[in-house]
């Protein structure tokens, strides 16, 4: 009797055990990370939005181990560069661009091109060119608004020509790209839109995918600041876990050092792919449409990059969601983060 007795007790705990495993690997991961999260800042004594921001970060940061400082490890099987404009890649993203070909492979890193690219200043320096070229193709048109309308889609795929041309020398395969072609300067408005995008890439990747773009906050441009603020937004919502932001060079002091990631390059090939890329951008040829608008357009922050190429190194500065946030801020009165740090997210 006592035997039977044991064993209906062994057969109910095996019962209950398998039970809980079911059980577990039902629930959703990301309600075990909300859990997870909301349990761990429950132990804590937080008064302020700012330090429940603060320590939210930080304990995601630790469920997801994500890097804090030194070069950059892509240690998911696949990588997403978010790019607002064409030439943004090859000024702000060359060097992590190549890293990550080299790390993970050509076939598994992804470019996803955001806006049209028809705000840059040069466009109008050029309209008599673009007007020309597009009575060479038969395009032209007397309604003045209708011309605009052409001259802009000529600039526009101008810049992406030169994009995918810049691109294709980094490593990136063009069936890699997807081109969004929301309007230039409102990216703003898409915020929503590009959150769900990153959602969705993510989820198509089974979250195996690192995810980079522009810092949300140290940056002078909004449609940059925009990408940082939609990838931040879905990683403080779980729904996305591996995420790293570049910050332009002249920005990467504003980060404290214990928090300052890098992607280097210093290599001859891996030089010469950037060097090609910068020649893409340089190509003036009205025959075959070819305006060099990367170079005229941002002819000093060219000239910057082909410095550190005569250095013999090129390094993108990256941070993740950074947790110290008081200590975050730039004299650039446009960045402000410390002053208003919560408005930067929703």
């Amino acid at each position: 009797m006592k035997k039977k007795r044991h064993k209906n007790i062994i057969l109910i705990i095996f019962i209950i055990t398998v039970s809980m495993v079911f059980i577990f690997f039902a629930i959703d991961k990301k309600v075990l990370a909300e859990i997870t999260l909301e349990y761990k800042l429950s132990q804590l004594d937080l008064t302020t939005p700012n330090e429940v921001l603060e320590n939210k970060l930080q304990i995601l940061n630790e469920l997801n181990n994500i890097q804090s400082s030194g070069e950059l490890k892509f240690t998911k099987s696949n990588v997403i560069f978010y790019i607002p404009h064409q030439d943004d890649e090859i000024l702000f993203f060359s060097s992590a661009i190549i890293n990550a070909v080299n790390s993970v492979g050509k076939e598994n890193v992804h470019i996803i091109l955001v806006s049209d690219g028809t705000q840059a200043r040069y466009k109008e320096k050029i309209s008599d060119k673009l007007d020309e070229y597009s009575k060479n193709q038969g395009l032209y048109s007397e309604n003045s608004e209708k011309q605009l309308e052409i001259r802009n889609n000529i600039f526009s795929q101008s810049r992406t020509n030169e994009f995918y041309e810049a691109v294709s020398f980094l490593g990136i395969d063009k069936n890699n790209i997807i081109t969004l072609g929301y309007p230039d300067g409102n990216l703003p408005n898409y915020l929503f839109e590009i959150e769900e995008i990153i959602k969705n890439i993510n989820n198509q990747y089974n979250g195996d995918i690192t995810h980079v773009t522009y810092s949300p906050f140290l940056d002078s441009h909004e449609d940059h600041k925009t990408l940082g603020r939609a990838l931040l937004n879905t990683y403080m919502d779980l729904d996305v876990k591996d995420v790293y932001f570049v910050v332009k060079d002249f920005f990467d002091s504003s980060i404290p050092i214990e928090q300052l990631i890098t992607s280097t390059v210093n290599s001859k090939p891996d030089i010469e792919k950037i060097k090609k890329g910068i020649e893409s951008y340089s190509i003036f040829d009205l025959d075959n449409g070819r305006f060099a608008i990367g170079l005229y357009s941002a002819k000093n922050l060219f000239d910057n990059l082909s410095q550190h190429i005569s250095n013999g190194e090129v390094k993108v500065s990256l941070h993740g969601p950074i947790t110290n946030l008081d200590r975050l801020t730039h004299e650039d009165g446009r960045i402000d983060w410390k002053k208003n740090k919560i408005n930067c997210f929703r």
